[in-house]
């Protein structure tokens, strides 16, 4: 796995490349609330090259968003690959959070 990210006018895109599964998901995660730290308000995940999701990770991403929505931000992601949004919305249902906070995109 590969984390690419960039900052623009506010908002951070953080690109994850190849696979996070059990192993890889706590290095994914520190990184994540690293950037959330920072006091960024806008983050975009992109999926476009991400081959697969754990289950750890996903939970991960549920709460962090919430906590992350709770705080006054705002999270999309860019997920093409119909498996891992699939997967995605598996785990993380609209009623949970709303799409005009968290969007795919």
């Amino acid at each position: 796995m590969k984390i690419n990210v960039t900052r623009q006018d506010g908002m951070v895109e953080v690109a994850i490349v190849g696979r996070i599964d059990n192993f890889t998901s706590a290095h994914f995660e520190q990184d994540l609330n690293i950037l959330i730290k920072t006091g960024v308000k806008k983050i975009v995940l992109d999926f476009t090259e991400t081959n697969h999701l754990g289950v750890l990770t996903i939970h991960f991403l549920k709460k962090t968003i919430i906590e992350f929505m709770e705080n006054g931000g705002r999270m999309s992601m860019r997920c093409p690959n119909s498996k891992i949004c699939s997967r995605i919305h598996s785990f993380i249902s609209c009623d949970e959070i709303p799409l005009e906070q968290c969007e795919l995109v």
